[in-house]
């Protein structure tokens, strides 16, 4: 179900043409898309944690899945390597970021609403070790990142920032948000919104809000 869901709205392909791949093809198990496809499916099964790959790899439906009938998915070495090293950059975060707009992107022209109510909202991610960005934070007394999400009013999500676990929740640097209605987080208590809920009529308009 997983990959048809993916295929349907080709949402991981894409990501084959944002990512430079240095590795010699005639060397290759597992391509970028692959790794990327491992990594998505397992965490929708409920598989956060990518030690999670070193006993899930050999399951039959996630490499029915995978298309990989023949083979073992990848280990928990290597997606992590992909966390890290190919994602966890500039490039490779503004390739997830692409995907997403695109299948966003897709959604929104499906539904050709009009107008868009969108909530702006923050939670607390739990950190327990010294990742860069973490930091304890009063209100939810942990250490932990604070992320704010973006979602219609219908709870599709539009976009995601991470940012540090110190930051208060209406606090956001590089997204104009200015004149965007929210439902919660602080953001009614700022000059950041005038009022709680605004509708926009264009996609257009909701974009450069997202992009950063």
């Amino acid at each position: 179900m997983l990959r048809e869901i993916d295929e349907r709205f080709n949402i991981t392909t894409p990501l084959g043409d944002c990512l430079d791949d240095p590795r010699r093809a005639s060397h290759l198990r597992h391509t970028y898309v692959d790794l990327i496809r491992q990594r998505v499916y397992q965490m929708a099964a409920g598989y956060e944690d990518c030690n999670d790959a070193n006993h899930l790899r050999i399951d039959p439906a996630l490499r029915l899945a995978l298309g990989k009938d023949e083979e073992y998915a990848a280990s928990q070495s290597m997606l992590s390597r992909l966390e890290n090293e190919i994602l966890g950059n500039e490039k490779g975060l503004a390739a997830l970021n692409e995907t997403l707009q695109r299948s966003i992107d897709a959604l929104l022209r499906k539904k050709a609403k009009s107008k868009l109510i969108i909530d702006l909202d923050s939670t607390e991610d739990p950190a327990h070790g010294k990742q860069e960005g973490v930091a304890y934070n009063g209100h939810f007394e942990k250490n932990c990142y604070h992320p704010l999400f973006c979602f219609t009013s219908e709870g599709d999500c539009l976009g995601v920032k991470l940012r540090e676990g110190n930051v208060h929740s209406a606090w956001s640097r590089s997204w104009n948000v200015t004149g965007i209605g929210s439902s919660g987080s602080g953001f009614v208590r700022t000059p950041l919104l005038a009022n709680r809920r605004s509708m926009i009529t264009a996609r257009q308009t909701v974009s450069p809000i997202l992009s950063g």
